[in-house]
């Protein structure tokens, strides 16, 4: 992946797991301790502006976990650094935000996982036949994820994709899909079937009501190389 935060997280925990979950069982103990929604908001944007000043692993998870959605996004003041809000702030134990066996367990199947930071096209591919999973941003997404992918690049993934499909590989790519947007269907259905799956939005792209928000149906699609 691109993001370097979002990298430097899945490093931390294949070479320091200990450090990391130390620090990040620190955060979580401070902010256990806070029993009004309004003391927890204030907690985790004092932390989140401590992460722009000093960014660290743990403090990043902690924040992934507690943010809106689970979700990373930039935002006006980050410069370019997570910077997604609160989320509902909730949680009543420790392990709702930080399972330290998990993280463990995360942290020993990476040891066999080489992590790359940088573009997908740069990835070497092995000679033998491999499973590859693309989840680019969705086509006209609203979030932020601070780098520009339009249709150029939509399309430049999707014509990576055809090419390690037709090298050999069976490859898997996920994306958003309407009724009458055919733009991925041209581009690749000599190549791959599509399966699409409806689901319900129920946060980040809820349907704005004069009352609010409701849940929002849509279509997401998987196409699998034939």
């Amino acid at each position: 992946d691109v993001n370097v935060e979002l990298m430097g997280l899945l490093s931390a925990i294949k070479t320091s797991p200990e450090s990391f979950l130390h620090e990040a069982t620190v955060l979580v103990d401070q902010y256990l301790l806070l029993q009004t929604k309004e003391a927890r908001k204030a907690w985790y944007y004092q932390q989140r502006q401590r992460y722009w000043e000093t960014p660290s692993p743990g403090l990043l998870f902690v924040l992934m976990r507690l943010g809106f959605n689970g979700i990373w996004q930039t935002c006006a003041a980050s410069n370019g650094l997570f910077g997604t809000p609160a989320g509902l702030l909730n949680q009543t134990t420790a392990g709702q935000i930080v399972d330290a066996a998990s993280v463990s367990a995360w942290s020993l199947a990476m040891q066999s996982v080489d992590i790359v930071t940088g573009d997908y096209s740069n990835v070497k591919l092995p000679e033998t036949p491999a499973l590859i999973y693309l989840d680019p941003p969705y086509r006209d997404s609203f979030t932020t994820y601070g780098t520009v992918f339009g249709d150029e690049e939509q399309t430049r993934v999707a014509q990576w994709a055809m090419a390690a499909a037709d090298a050999g590989h069976k490859v898997l790519f996920a994306n958003r899909a309407t009724e009458t947007d055919t733009f991925f269907e041209v581009l690749m259905a000599a190549v791959f079937d599509f399966h699409y799956v409806n689901v319900v939005y129920t946060a980040g792209r809820r349907k704005k009501t004069d009352d609010g928000f409701e849940a929002k149906a849509a279509r997401e699609f998987l196409a699998v190389s034939k």
